[in-house]
């Protein structure tokens, strides 16, 4: 999927080959990740940095100099909307031409909508088919305001950088799961962020996204983490309804995507409540990393290197 962007940056020659950067814009930091290897399905993480934002009004410039820095700034761009920028609907999909259905569905949705759909950029993806019964195939809309995509693209043409497509964290964490072992017999992933940002659980199978849920009252501290009953009850019920719905086998494994001390607290109950192997996610186990990074530093990179891994067959 790749949001239609209202610019068009003068400096795409720059591109290039087989390689991307990605971004990812938390609370006040930032997120920046360069992958390598992605035409020959050998990726790499050459390097990601977090970066604190302690002067808003200096981000393209912040942006700019860390780029230049990394050796990054000739690099094409990709960057994950923030969580609250934008809707996510699953929702049956009109039989119209597959180029037809996103503006169909602008109409369809604009009432759930919290902005006049004129104002509004739309795009779709599809969910596999749900079994043999279903009757309709579905989408998962995303609804964006078209300032907000516009500002990713000011931001990224302000550092003087190449954007190549806004996109969406899910399937940041999509490409992500991509790369793990089960993704073949289906494979979910609990990614708990950083404080002030949603919890998501997702299934995926060969590659393609079957659900995606985003968990409510999900927060955790140094010592603490709330909202650990609601993520059980989310994994189980999710686990069931990809089962029963989708007609599939239960996935092969379930990885938790999160910083070692939440990991303690949440691992133990996932074990005792699932009916499914649960496993802690260790990036390094299946993407080679060049430069090693600290397990908090990658963990909130997370979302940057899933846009920075975004297939690149998706631009030819």
């Amino acid at each position: 999927m790749k949001l239609t962007l209202p610019v068009r940056l003068p400096w795409s020659k720059n591109k290039v080959p087989d390689a991307q950067a990605g971004f990812f814009m938390g609370s006040n930091w930032f997120a920046m990740a360069h992958c390598t290897g992605l035409r020959a399905q050998q990726p790499r993480l050459l390097k990601c940095h977090v970066e604190d934002v302690t002067r808003p009004e200096q981000l393209p410039q912040t942006l700019n100099e860390v780029a230049k820095l990394l050796k990054m700034q000739r690099l094409p761009w990709n960057i994950a909307l923030e969580w609250e920028k934008y809707f996510l609907f699953p929702k049956d999909a009109p039989q119209l031409p597959k180029e037809e259905i996103a503006a169909a569905m602008a109409w369809i949705i604009r009432n759930h909508l919290e902005f006049p759909v004129e104002e509004a950029v739309v795009d779709c993806f599809d969910i596999p088919e749900q079994g043999r019964m279903a009757k309709q195939k579905k989408v998962y809309v995303v609804a964006a305001q078209k300032h907000d995509v516009q500002s990713q693209a000011r931001l990224l043409h302000e550092a003087k950088l190449s954007l190549q497509a806004v996109d969406i964290p899910e399937l940041g964490l999509n490409n992500i799961a991509s790369l793990l072992p089960e993704n073949k017999e289906g494979v979910a992933i609990l990614y708990l962020p950083p404080a002030q940002q949603p919890a998501c659980l997702q299934i995926s199978c060969q590659n393609e996204l079957y659900l995606t849920r985003r968990i409510d009252g999900y927060f955790s501290s140094d010592d603490s983490v709330d909202g650990v009953d609601s993520i059980c009850e989310t994994a189980y019920r999710s686990l069931e309804y990809y089962q029963s719905n989708f007609g599939q086998n239960q996935v092969a494994a379930l990885y938790l995507a999160a910083l070692p001390k939440v990991e303690q607290i949440v691992m133990p109950q996932l074990v005792s409540q699932l009916n499914v192997r649960v496993k802690p996610f260790k990036l390094e186990t299946v993407l080679p990393i060049d430069t090693p990074m600290e397990p908090a530093s990658l963990h909130a990179s997370l979302l940057a290197i899933g846009m920075a891994l975004r297939p690149v067959g998706e631009l030819l």
